[in-house]
This record gives C-alpha cells, sequence and structure tokens, in this order.
C-alpha cells in the first residue's frame, strides 16, 4: 500500500470545483478559501467533494494541517503570493498563471 498524496486546493469558486471533480476519492483532503469561507462557496464545495478541512488562508492550512501539494485555482493576481508560500513551506504547486 503507498501512502496517498494530500491536496490543499486553494479557491473554492468554478476552477476550484473542476480541480475538486478531478481530485475527489483520490487525494483532495483540504481546502482554502480567499474571499472569506461563505462568500467563495468553500462550504459547498468542500460538503460536495467531502473535503475534510477548510481554512480562509493558505498560510492557515499550512500551520494546521500535513499536506504535499497545492493547487490553486484562484484569479490569477493572487497566484504569485500564493506559489511563494507554497514554495516557502515545501510544497508541490499546481497554478496556472500569465505571470508578467
Amino acid at each position: 500500500m503507498t501512502n496517498a498524496t494530500r491536496v490543499c486546493l486553494v479557491g473554492a469558486g468554478r476552477a476550484g470545483q473542476v480541480h475538486a471533480e478531478s481530485l475527489t476519492h483520490h487525494v483532495l483532503r483540504e481546502a482554502c478559501g480567499l474571499r472569506g469561507l461563505e462568500r467563495c462557496g468553500i462550504g459547498e464545495t468542500c460538503a460536495r467533494f467531502g473535503v475534510e478541512s477548510r481554512f480562509n488562508s493558505l498560510e492557515k492550512a499550512i500551520d494546521s494541517v500535513a499536506f504535499d501539494a497545492v493547487v490553486i485555482t484562484t484569479p490569477t493576481s493572487t497566484h504569485r503570493e500564493l506559489v511563494a508560500a507554497a514554495a516557502t513551506h515545501g510544497k508541490h504547486i499546481s497554478a496556472r498563471s500569465r505571470w508578467r
């Protein structure tokens, strides 16, 4: 038996739900919303996909639970800061951005 990769999904909007659908039943265990838990729809997203933990920042998730990778599905303008935070803590990162 292999150890499962634990993933933290950052963002619970439309893109987050598409990624959560792909990750469900495999690795998704934590989720973060950046606009306040209720405004970003994280409650509904976590319930829909059976996510165990909810946080309103990536930093709180990093401080609270063990996970291996981060899937960033927030607006592109937030990616740089989130990628830097995840990298600082040695997390594997998936984010699609057009940085300039």
